[in-house]
């Protein structure tokens, strides 16, 4: 797994969700600016893909403008960090990702929730538009823990 500072062909990123307005409160369209400045940002730089869900397309191509690349997937959550996938290259520079479980945060109060299937979804996809195999696994993350099944 290359370090994150490592040349990669691009960033992705994850719109601001409105099936999570309530955790953003009247914050929500503020955070939609910010993300598009993180993006346009980072565009800078090396090219963004953005994903958003159908229902929020429309703002993030708006927000972000013809330069961020947005792709339309039913996610659930703007946190690509644990959701996403995790790409991988080998020795001979073959690009592969890894497919984790998510388990919503919720190590902390020792219930379990499986994978959300808009998040298995997100990761598939995102795995696709790459055109990098895909390698499930067994390994449920959150945001500051790891079990496996």
């Amino acid at each position: 797994m290359p370090a994150e500072y490592e040349p990669h062909d691009r960033s992705l990123m994850a719109w601001p969700t409105s099936t999570r307005r309530e955790l953003w409160g009247q914050r929500y369209t503020h955070a939609e600016a910010s993300f598009a400045a993180v993006a346009r940002t980072i565009n800078g730089f090396e090219p963004v893909l953005m994903v958003a869900r159908p229902d929020d397309a429309a703002a993030a191509r708006s927000y972000c403008g013809a330069e961020i690349e947005i792709v339309e997937m039913p996610i659930d959550d703007s946190w690509l960090r644990d959701s996403g996938p995790i790409f991988l290259v080998d020795d001979d520079g073959n690009l592969a990702a890894a497919d984790f479980e998510f388990n919503s945060w919720v190590a902390s109060t020792c219930r379990t929730i499986s994978t959300p299937p808009s998040v298995t979804a997100c990761a598939g996809i995102c795995m696709s538009n790459a055109g990098a195999p895909r390698w499930c696994s067994r390994v449920a993350v959150s945001q500051s823990t790891a079990k496996a099944h």
